[in-house]
């Protein structure tokens, strides 16, 4: 944690008390600028998140008394860490049909070989219906 809050502290250029929300924007722009990973930038402000806590609870009170400044959270509901990751389903193709028809042809068979047929039949059943009354 402390490599790469060194590496945010460099890019921030200023002490952690003095951190605004915009700081932390222009860094998480950066690295997607850069073409970083969703999740590398989730790191990151993971790091800023957990380093800050730490500050307000150990820290905060010598900060006051050396520098004066009451700390805040620079985190806001705009950079707080979510999980948002690269295969979200609109980037990603529906299958073609065949693909979809060998899919259910697997099933059937199943049903056929399984050892309980309930199970295996209302596995079919449930996806089909989930085909049939998806989105679309």
């Amino acid at each position: 944690m402390s490599v790469c809050w060194r590496g945010c502290s460099r890019r921030l250029g200023r002490p952690v008390w003095e951190v605004t929300a915009e700081d932390v924007d222009r860094v998480v722009g950066s690295l997607a600028s850069k073409g970083r990973a969703a999740s590398t930038r989730r790191n990151y402000l993971e790091v800023f998140k957990g380093f800050h806590r730490f500050l307000e609870i150990r820290k905060a009170a010598e900060i006051v008394t050396a520098f004066g400044v009451r700390l805040t959270c620079p985190l806001d509901e705009f950079n707080a860490a979510r999980h948002v990751s690269d295969d979200s389903a609109v980037a990603v193709a529906p299958p073609i049909p065949e693909r979809v028809s060998g899919f259910f042809d697997f099933l059937k068979d199943r049903i056929a070989t399984a050892r309980k047929y309930a199970p295996a039949a209302r596995d079919y059943a449930l996806f089909r219906t989930l085909y049939h009354a998806g989105l679309r």
